[in-house]
């Protein structure tokens, strides 16, 4: 749906309060589909030269990713980046492709995963690259190496939401989990796209839990946080709010509909927004 191409500062600000991403979700079921298709929900143009989502005639193909990114890799794979026995663990896949419009040219991101299968020392991760569109071609146009992403046993990470992060600017959502001595950790880490450039700018822990390390009921622990992009003022990137909640008492270790614990408002500064990875509970 287009919107006109100015939009009041008093208008923007109500319309990205509902911008909501997700929080307490397990990663095993943050399925990329689903979360992507949220995305039709949000406001698509937030200035009149950056639109966030566009539909295009001619996708951006799998083909013609690997093809422009064939001098990126190594003809052998990245095995040298994985820490694993097996000759075959490196995995490479193309997470996802999203189209948005930039000072008048069409654009894609592309998200590759990069997973070192069965490692259990080595994260993955993930590269970004960013092609445009000119008479119904793509061409590569820039390319970041180990973006950000990693999850445990050596995957990439789970992609989630792409949405607007600043008013000429996208976030990309890579989800990730760990378990350790009975406690299991799930965030989120967020990269942005502003000015050509990818950057690594958050990671959020969206949940906590010691189910698996508690002996008694009562020493059992789990706290979610959830979290949210909204413009603050003129700047032109968006502040980050944080609300901690605890789960619920049903032992549903992916539930946050508990008591609220806190919650507190980041500005974007020097490049991040300073959140702790593991920890801010």
């Amino acid at each position: 749906m287009k919107l006109s191409t100015y939009i009041q500062p008093i208008l923007l600000f109500c319309i990205f309060m509902i911008i909501t991403l997700g929080s307490c979700q397990n990663a095993e079921n943050n399925d990329t589909t689903n979360q992507s298709d949220s995305l039709s929900t949000h406001i698509r143009e937030i200035s009149a030269d950056f639109t966030a989502y566009i539909e295009v005639e001619t996708e951006v193909s799998e083909d013609e990713i690997m093809l422009a990114l064939a001098n990126k890799y190594p003809k052998t794979g990245a095995k040298k980046d994985c820490d694993c026995e097996e000759k075959e663990c490196f995995k490479q896949s193309i997470l996802g492709n999203h189209y948005f419009k930039e000072d008048g040219t069409n654009k894609a991101l592309s998200i590759i995963g990069n997973s070192c299968e069965g490692s259990h020392a080595t994260l993955g991760w993930c590269d970004v690259a960013i092609f445009e569109e000119k008479e119904g071609k793509w061409s590569l146009k820039s390319f970041f190496e180990k973006a950000g992403g990693g999850s445990a046993f050596g995957q990439s990470g789970n992609l989630g939401n792409i949405f607007p992060i600043a008013k000429k600017g996208l976030g990309i959502e890579i989800g990730f989990s760990d378990m350790a001595q009975g406690q299991s950790f799930e965030g989120v880490n967020i990269l942005m796209y502003r000015n050509g450039e990818i950057s690594d700018v958050a990671n959020i822990q969206t949940h906590f839990d010691n189910y698996g390390d508690a002996l008694e009921e009562a020493d059992k622990i789990c706290q979610c946080q959830s979290y949210s992009f909204m413009p603050e003022d003129n700047n032109d990137i968006f502040s980050l709010r944080l609300v901690i909640k605890d789960c619920d008492n049903s032992n549903d270790a992916a539930d946050c509909s508990g008591e609220m614990r806190g919650q507190t408002t980041i500005e974007y500064y020097n490049g991040k927004y300073e959140t702790v990875r593991n920890g801010i509970f």
